[in-house]
């Protein structure tokens, strides 16, 4: 037997799965996507309420052919765009941060713009500049291009998540706004100047990382982020302030709501604030002690002592919980309208996709809660929204309003 000969023979002797096929990255989306496919519309309530169905196959199929020519981030992106569509602000996908590059700076949109509202040691100039551009497009452009991987209910969660969509670098590079992942240029104007500078991204761990320049002076309101619930008593005007942040942790909740109460029936309240501008949901159920207690006392359930204050950050469970006390008191709403409405789909599941390992969210449930109409926000009696001069001050001038009122 020939050297050649033993060689041959050797290599066909080798176990059998080096000779098959293996499934590639492309094979696995494909699975993902038909998995998403088929489990999706089971298991929402009402996958196709906005989006036709006809449209979502489209639009599945498009992404399967797509899996061989485009990378894990831009597939990631346009299934982003496709669960968007659905048009609930509950059902969407939540991206792999960790392959993703990142801006080292943070936005916000403004009565009076898009402003630079912290940024990375590096780039502290760009702090308090009002965006007039992103790479090769005007602000607006890029704020309408990156919408589309946005999940909403309205235009207020959009107004609220879009500027955050902005600090993604692989989303301004599928905009069209930058043409590399790793830097690109900003545009902004400042103390009267026009400046531009090259702005490099970062991965999520080195965002984590960055101790953030912002600005000095905080409003009470944004104080005590962390808990999900406080209040504070505000002596010159007799207003007791109650900030709920988050609709959890129901025992601490109920023991705020009895102390608040024993406070309000041994001193001279003249005003009530409820603060849910922050508030993105949780469990509607909590709020009820509190509701139940503002509903039937005399002295505070009017308009011009029961305050509520809404924002774009008002979602979910908030906005229901906004909905009931509008309903069962008689309580100003003053802030800007609701980031989720008063009718919408919640109660959300998740699905993980086994390849990619990306999380799709979807709704369970549908809760209606104003009969005869589907109003896009719950509107405030008072529109206030903010400025840039109110935040860099440190104003709150939601609170100075309400706190102004005879």
């Amino acid at each position: 037997m020939t050297k050649h000969l033993l060689i041959c023979l050797a290599l066909l002797s080798l176990p059998c799965a080096i000779s098959e096929a293996q499934p590639d990255r492309a094979d696995h989306w494909r699975a993902d996507l038909d998995l998403l496919a088929t489990e999706l519309p089971q298991k929402h309530i009402d996958l196709f309420h906005t989006l036709p169905e006809a449209e979502f196959r489209q639009g599945i199929d498009s992404l399967k052919q797509s899996a061989d020519a485009l990378d894990d981030n831009q597939l990631t992106l346009q299934l982003m765009e496709l669960v968007a569509r659905v048009g609930d602000g509950h059902t969407s996908v939540q991206p792999d941060v960790g392959k993703m590059r990142f801006l080292p700076l943070q936005f916000y949109l403004f009565k009076d713009g898009l402003y630079v509202i912290q940024a990375s040691p590096e780039w502290r100039d760009a702090f308090g500049g009002r965006v007039t551009r992103i790479g090769s497009l005007p602000i607006d452009d890029v704020l309408q291009q990156v919408s589309r991987y946005a999940a909403r209910d309205n235009q207020q969660q959009l107004k609220n998540s879009a500027p955050r969509f902005l600090r993604v670098a692989d989303m301004l590079v599928a905009a069209g706004a930058w043409k590399d992942v790793d830097s690109g240029t900003i545009e902004y104007q400042k103390n009267g100047e026009s400046k531009t500078v090259t702005c490099r991204s970062m991965s999520a761990d080195q965002l984590n990382q960055v101790d953030w320049v912002s600005r000095k002076v905080i409003p009470m309101y944004q104080q005590k982020s962390e808990l999900d619930h406080w209040n504070d008593w505000l002596p010159d005007s007799k207003t007791v302030f109650f900030k709920y942040n988050r609709c959890r942790n129901k025992p601490a909740f109920d023991r705020l709501v009895r102390g608040t109460s024993g406070f309000i029936a041994q001193n001279d309240v003249q005003k009530f604030v409820l603060d849910l501008r922050d508030n993105g949901g949780g469990d509607s159920r909590i709020l009820s002690p509190l509701l139940t207690y503002l509903a039937s006392s005399p002295k505070l359930n009017k308009p011009d002592r029961l305050f509520v204050i809404i924002g774009r950050t008002t979602f979910s469970s908030a906005v229901l919980n906004a909905s009931e006390t509008k309903l069962a008191t008689q309580a100003t709403f003053v802030g800007e309208p609701s980031g989720g409405k008063p009718n919408h789909y919640g109660e959300v599941r998740s699905l993980v996709l086994p390849n990619s390992g990306l999380t799709v969210r979807y709704c369970t449930n549908k809760f209606q809660r104003i009969e005869g109409s589907d109003p896009p926000s719950l509107m405030p009696d008072i529109n206030i929204e903010p400025t840039f001069a109110d935040w860099s001050n440190g104003r709150d001038p939601v609170l100075e309003a309400i706190l102004k009122r005879r």
